[in-house]
């Protein structure tokens, strides 16, 4: 599912949600003029992994996004080393999901903890700070 997709669909679950709620999204922020359209549905407040990470809420509040900048594949480099070069982004592109999605946790396990916490922490003093 595309991001523009994405971001609709969250639009419409986020109406739906009660006040104590928020929604969770994880997207791209992809490169050139589509950015403009992540730049006015939410404000980043965090980032994290030399900008390839932001955390960012929307303006209703509702949706606190995770955003790669400029897309998964610059994180992953920045994090693991791997995924730097096109032929390796390709990889992750196309090819069986599950094999693609085996390797991806293998190189990934010996960062995962280490993310998830810095993540986390990020939004909890997100969720806290801006209530």
């Amino acid at each position: 599912m595309g991001r523009d997709k994405v971001l609709k669909k969250a639009e419409r679950t986020a109406r739906g949600l009660g006040r104590e709620e928020l929604l969770l999204l994880v997207i791209d922020y992809e490169r050139g003029p589509a950015r403009r359209y992540v730049e006015a549905k939410f404000r980043v407040l965090g980032n994290l992994y030399e900008g390839t990470l932001h955390i960012a809420r929307s303006d209703d509040s509702k949706a606190i996004a995770l955003i790669f900048d400029p897309d998964i594949e610059e994180f992953l480099c920045k994090v693991t080393g791997r995924y730097c070069r096109d032929d390796e982004r390709k990889e992750l592109k196309s090819g069986d999901q599950d094999v693609v999605c085996r390797r991806l946790l293998d190189t990934m396990k010996p960062k995962l903890a280490e993310i998830q916490s810095k993540v986390a922490g990020s939004l909890v003093e997100l969720i806290t700070n801006t209530s």
